[in-house]
């Protein structure tokens, strides 16, 4: 079973990281310790790169910001999640995201790259991701980066109960 995320949004205009955002992510960080979950954190505004140590000290798990020029073009999103045969761990690259004005620049690539980087440093093997059958473009995408066809994912919708 995967584990869930808590997601923290960040925005900066100076530089720094406000006193209200990091105390939102500890909090995010007592409460994935209770629940099993990981904190992934979203940085928002130009020239946020200088900032990922501290917001990871202050209790995320993931942060990953694409700039182009100061301005956030795109993000990843990873986890890195326990495999109980081999007991090695394994990541999950969960969402991937670049604007569409600025595809195909290598932005994704080093999105990817980076990705792969941090989950080899926690000691994964391997690196998986789902892409939806009717995306061919993402799907050619994930293929020249050296993904390959593993396994089927399933899904069911659920229903709210009252």
């Amino acid at each position: 079973m995967e584990k869930p995320q808590i997601w923290v949004f960040m925005e900066h205009r100076t530089g720094v990281l406000h006193d209200v955002g990091l105390e939102l992510l500890g909090k995010a960080r007592e409460l994935a310790e209770a629940s099993g979950s990981m904190v992934t954190a979203l940085l928002l505004g130009a020239n946020v790169a200088p900032l990922t140590d501290q917001v990871i000290a202050h209790g995320a798990d993931t942060v990953l910001i694409a700039e182009e020029d100061g301005v956030p073009v795109g993000f990843a999103s990873l986890r890195i999640l326990p495999q109980v045969e081999s007991g090695v761990p394994h990541a999950e690259l969960a969402d991937l995201f670049v604007d569409e004005t600025r595809r195909r620049r290598g932005t994704g690539r080093a999105l990817v790259a980076l990705a792969e980087d941090f989950a080899r440093r926690r000691g994964c093997r391997s690196l998986e991701l789902t892409v939806g059958f009717d995306n061919d473009g993402a799907r050619a995408f994930y293929r020249a980066a050296g993904f390959s066809d593993f396994a089927l994912t399933m899904k069911k919708a659920l229903e709210a109960r009252p």
